[in-house]
């Protein structure tokens, strides 16, 4: 889905000077990957790349990754009620036409500490997220024409207390959302207009003949 901006120049005015703020983000891109169970392998997200007419200065990509629609499962053999705190961690691993680095982050989702008594089971809803984000000022041409993005996933669970007893197991959903950026320079401003050789006399002048006109009346 792609976003298009008006680009403006912060423009100041002093005495026919100008000035204009360079950087303006002009379009901004963005794709998506799933949910879709892990391990994802390659996912593909397609990027139109920039399609407006100024001049790139920098494109800001921005990923982020998202465990959704997820549970981490336990049942309790042992004798006694036991106290546990079980978390899925899922790397994304980001590449394919766009080189970034770092290229992985983490996202995890946690129970909290929860208690299972003997021969008991329990399903828990876990989510989190997290994000990479990047700045490319060179190798603009790239972003030029469609682009992909790709990301992989490696997947865990951790597991803290339940001494042992504890048998677990996961179903995790895996979602990723790029955001892409486009900034470009500012149209320079006109040049100032010059002023005619002979208007500051001229504004002298009249100055003067203002000044004799309030005198005369005055007396």
């Amino acid at each position: 889905m792609k976003t298009l901006l008006f680009s403006a120049a912060a423009v100041a005015l002093s005495f026919g000077y100008a000035s204009a703020v360079t950087g303006t983000l002009d379009e901004t891109d963005t794709g998506s990957f799933g949910p879709s169970p892990t391990e994802l392998s390659s996912a593909t997200i397609a990027i139109d790349g920039y399609g407006g007419s100024g001049t790139l200065t920098h494109v800001e990509i921005e990923v982020v990754g998202s465990i959704v629609n997820s549970t981490i499962d336990l049942t309790n053999n042992g004798a006694g009620p036991e106290l546990f705190e079980a978390s899925t961690n899922i790397t994304f691993l980001i590449g394919g036409d766009v080189t970034f680095a770092p290229s992985t982050f983490q996202a995890s989702g946690g129970t909290g500490i929860q208690s299972l008594n003997a021969g008991e089971s329990g399903s828990f809803n876990v989510s989190g997220s997290n994000s990479l984000t990047e700045v490319f000022s060179s190798g603009l041409a790239l972003f030029l024409s469609p682009f992909d993005i790709e990301s992989s996933t490696l997947t865990g669970l951790s597991l803290v207390g339940g001494g042992g007893n504890l048998a677990n197991s996961q179903t995790t959903n895996a979602q990723v959302d790029v955001t892409v950026r486009y900034f470009i320079a500012d149209t320079p401003p006109p040049p100032p207009i010059p002023l005619p050789a002979g208007l500051p006399l001229l504004l002298t002048a009249l100055g003067g003949l203002t000044f004799i006109g309030w005198r005369g009346r005055k007396a």
